[in-house]
C-alpha cells in the first residue's frame, strides 16, 4: 500500500505544484504511520493469542491434579473448545468478537462453578486467562471501531465520486467502471457486517478503482481527482487495518 503511494507520486512527476507534492508526502508519511500502528497491533494480538492458550493448558493442568465436578469438567472442555474457536477465527481473517465473548462467558461460568474455595494455583490461572482474554476484546474493539470508521469514509467517498461523475458527462466504459466499484465496496461492506473475510473483495475494490483512474486518464477535474485520491487513501487505510485482525 505504500508502494501505491511512492507511484502515484512518481506518475505525477514534475506536473504538480508544491502544496500537492507536500500532500503527497503527508499521505506518505501517514500511511507509514498507520502501517506501523496496525503492525504492532497485529503482534500484540499473537502474543497475547499465544499467552491465553498457554494460560488455559495451566488451567487445565491445575484443575487436572484436583477433584472436581463433572459440571467443572464440562466447563473446562467448553472454554478449550472456545479459544479454539478465536484462534480459528483469526487465523482465517473472520470476526472473532463473538467468539471472545463466548469465551469470557464460558470461564465466568467456571469460576461460579468452581466456587471461592479453589487453590491459590486454580486463582492465579483463572486471573491470566480472564487478564488475557479482555485486553485480546480490548485489542478487536479497538481495530474494529478504526475499520467500521474508514469503510464509513469508503462508502461516502465513493458515493460522492460516482455522483460527481455521472453528473457530468463519461463514456460507458466509465458508467461500467462506476458501477463495478459501487458494487465492490458494498460487497466489502457485507464481509465486514456479517464477519466475513473482507481481503479478496477489498482487493477486487482496489482493481476496480484503478481501471476507473486508468479509464478516466489524466483530463479530469481537480475535484474527481480530489475524489479519486481520498477514496485510494481510505481503501489504503482499510486494508492495512484488517490486516492487524488476522493472525
Amino acid at each position: 500500500m505504500i508502494t501505491a503511494s511512492v507511484r502515484l507520486q512518481a506518475d505525477l512527476r514534475t506536473n504538480v505544484g508544491p502544496a500537492i507534492r507536500r500532500a503527497l508526502n503527508d499521505i506518505r508519511h501517514d500511511l507509514v504511520d498507520i502501517r506501523m500502528d496496525m503492525q504492532q497491533m497485529s503482534r500484540d494480538v499473537k502474543k497475547v493469542v499465544a499467552d491465553i492458550q498457554a494460560d488455559v493448558r495451566a488451567l487445565s493442568r491445575a484443575l487436572a491434579s484436583v477433584s472436581i465436578s463433572a459440571t467443572v469438567q464440562a466447563d473446562i472442555r467448553l472454554l478449550n473448545t472456545d479459544v479454539l474457536k478465536v484462534v480459528a477465527d483469526l487465523t482465517a481473517g473472520t470476526s472473532a468478537t463473538a467468539d471472545v465473548k463466548a469465551t469470557i462467558a464460558a470461564l465466568r461460568t467456571l469460576i461460579a462453578d468452581l466456587g471461592p474455595n479453589a487453590s491459590s494455583t486454580i486463582q492465579q490461572a483463572l486471573l491470566s486467562v480472564r487478564t488475557d482474554l479482555t485486553s485480546l476484546l480490548q485489542y478487536l474493539n479497538q481495530t474494529t471501531r478504526f475499520v467500521n470508521m474508514t469503510l464509513a469514509s469508503v462508502e461516502t467517498q465513493t458515493l460522492s465520486l460516482v455522483g460527481s461523475l455521472l453528473g457530468g458527462s463519461v463514456s460507458a466504459t466509465v458508467t461500467t467502471d462506476l458501477a463495478n466499484l459501487s458494487t465492490d465496496v458494498s460487497r466489502v461492506a457485507t464481509d465486514l457486517a456479517t464477519g466475513s473475510n473482507a481481503s479478496s473483495d477489498l482487493n477486487t475494490t482496489v482493481t476496480a478503482l484503478n481501471t476507473l483512474i486508468a479509464d478516466l486518464g489524466t483530463s479530469v477535474n481537480m475535484t474527481v481527482q480530489s475524489a479519486l485520491n481520498q477514496l485510494s487513501i481510505s481503501l489504503m487505510d482499510l486494508a492495512i487495518a484488517i490486516t492487524a485482525l488476522k493472525i
